[in-house]
């Protein structure tokens, strides 16, 4: 109840509510009036931000694998200069020196293969596997902050990476605020050597203004030889490409930091850092159907995102024209069929190339249509990464027939919609020669080469 002068005074007990290193606001409402009829007319809502500690812990580390730093700054937050909108933004008051637990511990992953089998899709052995992890502490030391900071230094603490067995290791720090509640901070002792991403504070990506403004990515990565094309630009196999980082201006960074650039299709296939102010890179046969072009640029400790661009492969350039010779120009069922496949690129010379080959019942062709884009199919964008197309289809074959006859005491039973498919590759001739029986069917069959 309030008192004479109209002022009611109460506590709130609250509960640990951080998240994530973000502090989350509740809500405190007050209703007045002589029913709860009259609430909606006599209310007032007001924000309570709730801070479940009030010490702010920043751990760190830097070195090279095997021999580590690891410094701790400890401060107290500053409430009254936290700003309105206190979730990434808490003022840090006067420095925190106490003592502190550093824990520190090894974590293990290892690869456990459970079985191994033959993917008739991929055309390879393949793994099914998973991960066992393990973690222990390896070593504890309490430290007593000064200044409200302290730097550890020759931590020998050696991660390692391989294709089976993962090693790293990380520290927890715990340390008592003011009012004796547990705090706790985690530093990774990371397996590269690049200290920058070894930093907590330099984990974000930055942009010009605001981390937290809208629109993370302020530069972008465009390809020089395409001007101003929207398209992907599309590149010739051993073309050299050039390619700049500009700014949400279109206009070019003056690249007075680093350039780090990532080449990848369904994985990595190759990184490289340049202080150049020239950025370029050879479309190497592997980079076929396309490449992904990423980037992260470097400058005063700092590391800002780009977006990444596509740089396609001009498929037009595998044009080929396949010509099929058979030894005869009608067949009859279960008779064989000698062909010849030639293949010439698109300036006529003989190509040594794969060839699918297939032949299927010509009233498929004539229900579904044939809409094969060779090319666009081979040399398709890939979006995500991988790409993956299979066809299967079955059909069931009587094992003994009464389904027609030939005329005779033989009777016919393989009947089939496919007759033949296959892959052969051509010679240096461009020529490849196949055979094959057809099917007691009594229709016409086409025969189809398709070659990229």
């Amino acid at each position: 109840n309030t008192n004479d002068s109209g002022v009611a005074h109460f506590k709130i007990k609250t509960s640990y509510i951080k998240n994530d290193d973000s502090y989350n606001d509740g809500s405190i409402s007050v209703y007045t009036g002589d029913n709860e009829e009259d609430y909606d007319h006599y209310q007032a809502t007001e924000q309570a931000v709730v801070y479940d500690e009030n010490i702010h812990i920043e751990s760190s580390t830097s070195g090279k694998n095997g021999n580590y730093s690891l410094t701790i700054k400890a401060n107290k937050i500053d409430f009254e200069k936290t700003e309105n909108n206190p979730y990434y933004n808490v003022a840090l008051g006067e420095k925190y020196s106490k003592e502190a637990t550093i824990e520190i511990y090894k974590r293990t992953e290892e690869k456990i293969v459970d079985k191994t089998y033959y993917d008739d899709i991929e055309g390879e052995m393949v793994e099914d596997f998973h991960y066992d992890s393990v973690e222990e502490i390896v070593d504890t030391k309490k430290v007593t902050l000064k200044d409200g900071k302290i730097t550890l230094k020759n931590l020998n603490y050696t991660a390692s990476h391989t294709d089976n067995k993962d090693i790293s290791y990380y520290a927890v720090i715990k340390m008592k605020d003011t009012n004796n509640r547990v705090l706790e901070d985690t530093a990774y002792f990371y397996y590269n050597d690049d200290s920058i991403y070894n930093d907590s504070e330099y984990l974000r990506l930055y942009n010009d203004n605001d981390w937290y403004a809208e629109g993370r990515h302020n530069y972008s990565l465009t390809i020089n030889n395409k001007g101003d094309s929207y398209y992907d630009y599309q590149a010739e196999e051993n073309e050299n490409i050039s390619y700049s980082i500009v700014d949400k201006t279109g206009k070019k960074v003056s690249n007075d930091g680093k350039v780090l650039t990532v080449f990848y299709k369904e994985k990595i296939l190759n990184t490289n850092t340049s202080a150049s102010k020239d950025l370029s890179f050879t479309f190497t046969k592997e980079f076929i159907p396309g490449i992904y072009v990423a980037a992260a640029y470097l400058k005063d400790g700092k590391v800002y995102s780009v977006t990444a661009t596509y740089v396609d492969y001009n498929e037009e350039n595998k044009e080929t024209k396949v010509v099929i010779k058979t030894n005869k120009d009608e067949y009859k069922p279960n008779e064989e069929v000698e062909a010849t496949i030639k293949v010439v690129d698109k300036d006529g010379k003989a190509l040594k190339t794969d060839v699918n080959v297939s032949v299927v019942d010509k009233a498929i062709f004539e229900i579904t249509g044939d809409t094969t884009n060779i090319l666009e199919s081979v040399y398709s964008k890939r979006y995500f990464g991988m790409y993956q197309m299979a066809t299967d289809r079955e059909y069931y074959y009587p094992n003994s027939g009464g389904i027609g006859s030939t005329g005779g005491d033989q009777a016919r039973y393989n009947f089939k919609d496919t007759a033949y498919f296959t892959s052969v590759t051509t010679d240096k001739n461009g020529e490849a020669k196949i055979k094959f029986t057809l099917p007691d069917n009594i229709t016409t069959y086409r025969l189809t080469a398709h070659s990229a």
